[in-house]
């Protein structure tokens, strides 16, 4: 359970910027709208798993429900990061990596309490699929 929990997160962390984009299609969808399980999605780990309409919408409800409010510091923070290296400002570096790291990991907190909602979701076999896909990391 550990490896598919790591699995998703990893995942769901790749795609954390999609998840937090505005609306950019007609008729509101964002990337997350209509494009829930298209390419590069965040449910993208989750393709080819045969979700049910009735999974797919619990999920979904998750994922809006846990959407993040503003997008994500991070790139920001690197910008800056970047800039404090060029400029060999150390104190600048040591601050914003810790900065960096903090809203890293408070990321990745959201990521687990949503994948820890998402699994019970699937079934066991649906599990099972994901854990032989990571098997061959």
């Amino acid at each position: 359970m550990k490896r598919l929990m790591m699995l998703l997160a990893a995942a769901l962390l790749a795609a954390a910027p999609a998840m937090a984009q505005p609306p950019q299609r007609p008729g509101g969808h964002g990337r997350m709208g209509g494009a829930m399980m298209g390419p590069g999605g965040p449910m993208a780990v989750l393709r080819g798993l045969n979700l049910t309409d009735d999974q797919r919408q619990q999920i979904k409800t998750i994922l809006d429900e846990n959407r993040p409010s503003q997008p994500p510091q991070t790139m920001a923070l690197e910008r800056k990061l970047h800039a404090a290296v060029i400029n060999g400002d150390a104190g600048a570096v040591e601050a914003l990596k810790t900065q960096l790291l903090q809203a890293h990991e408070q990321e990745l907190d959201r990521q687990i309490t949503v994948l820890q909602r998402i699994v019970p979701i699937l079934t066991a076999d649906q599990r099972e699929q994901l854990l032989k896909r990571n098997s061959s990391d």
